[in-house]
């Protein structure tokens, strides 16, 4: 299977995804500054995955995720603590409550700076889309002097 990559400048990070599961970015969210998802949540068998940004360290980002978790049917069944490339890094992982509700979920919490990068998938994908996750070095545009 092809992979893709997608670069966001301005945030300094890149992802593979893989071809049929385009980005879609949504610029007018105004609780994340950057939150962009990546094929179809609803399709059985398909990858799909969500990169969100927020002006936030690790344990705000932490707290924001288990309040929205709390207004859902999920229970927490894995919170570890990870380091990637480096950065302060959480993972929670959610399971329904109820065979009905929505569908297991990882989130993946990445602080570097001011911001947290928050990664969310299926727990069978999450190791896959972290594993081609990278941040790079905005560079500023060159001056002619």
């Amino acid at each position: 299977a092809d992979w893709k990559i997608y670069i966001n400048s301005q945030y300094g990070y890149s992802v593979k995804y893989p071809e049929g599961s385009f980005p879609t970015e949504h610029p007018d969210e105004d609780i994340y500054l950057n939150f962009v998802s990546f094929g179809d949540r609803l399709k059985e068998n398909s990858l799909w995955f969500e990169i969100t940004v927020r002006e936030a360290d690790l344990n705000e980002e932490v707290d924001y995720i288990e309040w929205q978790a709390s207004h859902s049917l999920v229970e927490l069944s894995i919170a570890e603590d990870l380091s990637i490339e480096g950065y302060p890094t959480k993972r929670l992982d959610y399971e329904p409550s109820k065979y009905d509700e929505p569908k297991p979920t990882s989130f993946i919490i990445i602080n570097r700076g001011k911001y947290s990068y928050t990664l969310s998938s299926i727990p069978e994908d999450i190791d896959k889309i972290i594993s081609t996750f990278r941040f790079f070095e905005k560079k500023l545009p060159m001056r002619k002097l």
